[in-house]
């Protein structure tokens, strides 16, 4: 039976610890390979996600997903930065009312030097960075959950689930309609923002 993408990232890591949410997966676009779950350690008033490698979790069931490490192992794991932006979505240059002019992407670059500038260059620092910097080519499971798929006849319909194989490699896309698509018939991201598929 396939594993279900939506239920993974549904379902808790469960540890001798505790259990933890599952807030992102990420793959390797080229193979479909499922590489790395983001975890959300924190509590009710914050938030602090690490990264932890597949290769950690054992066989999901029921609603779990095993994970084959302590709390002072995750606590080590590499954090992930989520204050990240496409800068490219900023404007230049804002013209006040009065004149006066405003750079967002300067303010942006003072905001982010300000909230690193506090901590000391420690290994967790050099953790953090690390995480963002070792899935910056992977793709998100979650931004292909309800993505349009286009063929060669037009379209055909959103992605609803994607499902993966016991060696975690993602083989199918599900269709809303239930159709399931194999991924080998995907080809690109057209400019839209939609997935074409043969």
């Amino acid at each position: 039976m396939p594993l279900s993408a939506r239920d993974l990232l549904n379902s808790k890591a469960k540890t001798q610890d505790g259990a933890f949410s599952i807030s992102q997966i990420y793959f390797m676009p080229e193979t479909w390979r499922l590489r790395h779950v983001v975890l959300d350690l924190g509590g009710w008033f914050h938030s602090e996600e690490v990264l932890v490698s597949v290769e950690r979790f054992a066989m999901p069931q029921g609603g779990e997903w095993p994970l084959r490490m302590d709390r002072e192992e995750l606590e080590g794991a590499p954090k992930i930065d989520d204050t990240s932006y496409d800068s490219t979505s900023l404007p230049p240059l804002i013209v006040g009312p009065f004149g006066n002019t405003f750079s967002p992407l300067m303010f942006a670059a003072v905001q982010s030097e300000q909230a690193t500038s506090d901590v000391p260059r420690s290994a967790s620092t050099e953790a953090q960075s690390d995480g963002s910097e070792r899935v910056a080519y992977m793709d998100k499971v979650t931004d292909w959950l309800g993505l349009e798929v286009f063929g060669d006849a037009g379209a055909l319909g959103r992605i609803e689930d994607l499902h993966a194989n016991d060696a975690l490699v993602m083989t199918h896309a599900v269709l809303d309609d239930g159709t399931e698509l194999a991924l080998s018939r995907y080809r690109r991201m057209a400019d839209q923002g939609h997935a074409l598929f043969d």
